[in-house]
């Protein structure tokens, strides 16, 4: 329960702290910049703790998370179909090499599979999207 509790409070925070991709291109933001400012124990200190970048279209191309000594914890980059859709998602180390890929096809504006990659970009396993339609 106590687990289910942190992830319900993590995607909450998560959604919180997200710029939608309308506000992004509309304001024309190319990143964000999210500070922690500790004032606990007369402490002033200000830590850099995550930085987002968005492309023209106001999507996320890039983030990344950094932990109390301003180290990468997570680096992932993103790229986009011309409708707008995630192409590839990729993890990177705190050096930006390469760790894992993840590619989506679609066909007709549907996800059709979901290929993963490993650092050396070979296919370790795939998913298959099958649709079902009304007649």
């Amino acid at each position: 329960m106590k687990g289910y509790i942190l992830l319900l409070a993590l995607l909450f925070s998560l959604g919180a702290n997200a710029q939608s991709s309308k506000e992004v291109k509309e304001k024309g933001i190319v990143s964000q910049h999210v500070y922690e400012i500790d004032y606990s124990e007369g402490l002033n200190t200000e830590v850099l703790e995550k930085e987002d970048f968005f492309d023209a279209a106001g999507n996320l191309i890039e983030l990344k998370e950094y932990n109390s000594k301003g180290e990468v914890d997570l680096w992932e980059k993103y790229t986009y179909t011309d409708d707008g859709e995630i192409k590839t998602e990729t993890y990177l180390d705190k050096k930006g090499n390469v760790e894992k890929k993840v590619v989506y096809e679609y066909e007709d504006g549907l996800k059709t599979a979901k290929l993963y990659y490993d650092a050396k970009d070979r296919l370790l396993k795939k998913k298959k999207y099958v649709y079902k339609f009304r007649k």
